[in-house]
């Protein structure tokens, strides 16, 4: 698959004034959600966030926030790839939470759970079947700590609680997706050994808990500072490169810092139960709160399409998949679900 990094447009829809970002009475409210490297050349980047971003703008961010000492941060806030792309990222997001404060005034949304949260990883195999890995399951008896080895996909022989992902395979078998595709889909997740966590899709559900009765119970507050740095001192088995410029999201406990709200650990159970009725093949209430989102929602979503997993393909098509459900749509349901199919169109060419 071909990788990309694009912004997609996923909820209600709506018609650019031309007006600047101050002019928001008729807009639905907006969410900015990133969920890839922001590798843009910073001109660009800047001019398209001018026409983007609204007073009215919940800005969600997919990654893991680290401080200087806590190790390699978050793939979404660095590009290894290209030292010069890398430099862009770290810009970007500075622009991106220097301007988001000073427009709204709102506080950051980190949608990602750290790795030693995550329930499951996915294994896609040879043959192109899913496994659903029991992460929880293998830190229990092997490695109380919840740290994950490197890849995060620990190996062993501890797999008596894995089991083959019947309802994604369902999921993705309905969208037309065979076993065969599969196989060339797992290339994607070749640098993670052919696993994913499917954490956007995770994170996707975890955006919808936003201006809800029960997002105090699933993110708690913190203040952070950004700050860059070159290099730095090696930590365990990893040695930053002395080229490359990392971000790095320091707590303070003082407001001269940004506001972030981060998943809370106990909220972990929940957003799983969530994600299983989100994929099961039949209608239920999950499904029915993912359209209504979509529907109040105008969300720009910056995507990278199969540059390091398969995770933001499967997250549009687990929007998609509720939107398959009902028997009928609403006019403004049928035009969304129109959107991500033309959104998807490219990435099924390839298959």
């Amino acid at each position: 698959m071909e990788p990309s990094f694009q912004w997609s447009a996923i909820g209600a829809n709506q018609e650019n004034t031309g007006m600047g970002s101050w002019f928001t009475e008729d807009i639905s409210p907006k969410i900015i959600e990133i969920m890839g490297a922001l590798i843009q050349e910073p001109i660009k980047f800047r001019k398209e966030l001018r026409n983007l971003l609204y007073q009215n703008t919940t800005l969600c961010i997919g990654g893991e926030l680290k401080e200087y000492g806590e190790g390699l941060p978050a793939a979404n806030f660095r590009y290894k790839k290209d030292i010069t792309l890398n430099e862009n990222v770290v810009q970007n997001y500075f622009h991106l939470f220097k301007t988001y404060n000073e427009m709204t005034g709102k506080p950051i949304i980190i949608t990602t759970i750290p790795r030693s949260w995550r329930k499951y990883s996915f294994m896609i195999q040879e043959n192109g079947t899913i496994i659903r890995k029991d992460e929880d399951h293998r830190r229990d008896i092997s490695n109380p700590e919840g740290r994950l080895a490197y890849t995060g996909f620990p190996g062993g022989d501890d797999t008596g609680w894995d089991e083959e992902a019947t309802n994604l395979t369902i999921m993705l078998k309905n969208q037309g997706i065979t076993q065969e595709n599969m196989k060339k889909i797992r290339q994607s997740c070749e640098g993670a050994k052919f696993h994913t966590y499917l954490i956007d899709m995770i994170s996707f559900l975890y955006q919808m808990k936003i201006n809800t009765h029960a997002f105090h119970s699933i993110f708690t507050p913190e203040y952070r500072r950004f700050s860059s740095v070159r290099g730095g001192e090696p930590l365990g088995s990893w040695t930053p490169d002395p080229e490359t410029l990392y971000l790095y999201m320091n707590k303070t406990t003082g407001k001269d810092g940004i506001v972030f709200f981060v998943p809370i650990k106990s909220s972990v159970k929940t957003i799983y139960a969530d994600f299983n009725n989100a994929i099961s093949p039949e209608e239920n209430e999950m499904k029915k709160k993912i359209r209504e989102h979509c529907c109040k929602y105008q969300i720009d979503r910056w995507t990278d399409f199969d540059a390091n997993d398969t995770d933001d393909a499967f997250t549009i098509l687990m929007i998609l998949h509720a939107f398959n459900c009902p028997k009928t749509l609403e006019i403004e349901e049928q035009l969304i679900k129109t959107k991500l199919e033309l959104l998807m169109e490219p990435w099924f060419t390839q298959l």
